[in-house]
């Protein structure tokens, strides 16, 4: 008996309608509380503090497995086009490998703050957008290969998360070196500290008035950024597994129903 059947072509809609919610309620709460400043803070920075951090984990573990269970699905389908592809298939086990990585890394992201753990959150975040931009390399690849619609476009949007991944990273980098010790801040500049670096402004809150801001805006900037790109190129599954049912089934005394189609 199927409990619950749908087309997997809804999948990546309702993933950006959970993470687009919870990216909204979290922001909305961090910046009512003053525990973020409005202008693009980092996303998970939204969620680094309570209440808010309950909100972003909550819609973050609901985003990893909706994406996990979109990168399984995937998987299935490019197992079945390329049976007697070998190249192909090996392609896609690394693809669900690297997919499977960056869902966990969401789960890290979102129960492990990173104003108290921020070396475990670190580590989410680079699984998050590392495993992201190469699964969907390999899975641009084997679009090519299967000769599916918009692969330009795919390769356009994974290229362009690649160099704005890096130049983030680097924008941040710097501007965390120009972060000064509390003692050495001058003036009526309000800062939170985080509970990792104690000596230190937590980078999660980071007024206009500290050295920086700007470059710390940009890398902000460009998060939102490959976080919208990511997201992009989930909607292309809307088209490629627009014909694949998937049903939740209960099986009384081993027999399995058939799904139709």
């Amino acid at each position: 008996m199927a409990i619950l059947s749908l087309r997997a072509r809804h999948l990546p809609v309702a993933l950006a309608v959970v993470m687009t919610t919870g990216i909204i309620v979290s922001y909305s709460v961090s910046v009512a509380r003053k525990d973020v400043t409005a202008l693009l803070p980092f996303i998970s920075d939204t969620g680094a503090t309570q209440p808010a951090s309950a909100w972003f984990g909550l819609f973050m573990n609901m985003a990893a497995f909706i994406a996990g269970l979109l990168i399984y699905i995937r998987y299935k389908q490019c197992v079945a086009y390329a049976e007697y592809e070998n190249r192909i298939a090996r392609a896609n086990s690394w693809s669900l490998l690297f997919g499977g990585l960056s869902a966990f890394g969401m789960m890290i992201v979102g129960n492990f703050q990173d104003n108290r753990q921020s070396s475990i959150h670190l580590i989410g975040a680079f699984l998050v957008f590392v495993g992201a931009q190469l699964y969907g390399g390999v899975q641009t690849w084997i679009a090519a290969r299967l000769g599916q619609d918009y692969v330009p476009l795919r390769a356009a949007l994974i290229a362009a998360a690649v160099v704005i991944f890096l130049l983030g990273t680097v924008l941040q980098a710097v501007a965390v070196s120009k972060l000064p010790d509390l003692d050495a801040i001058e003036g009526n500049c309000t800062v939170v500290v985080s509970d990792s670096k104690p000596n230190r402004p937590w980078p999660g809150y980071w007024p206009d008035c500290l050295p920086g801001y700007e470059l710390h805006v940009a890398a902000s900037f460009c998060e939102w950024i490959l976080s919208a790109l990511f997201l992009a190129y989930f909607m292309f599954y809307a088209r490629d597994l627009r014909d694949v049912p998937v049903a939740l089934i209960v099986s009384v005394h081993g027999q399995m129903p058939e799904i139709s189609s």
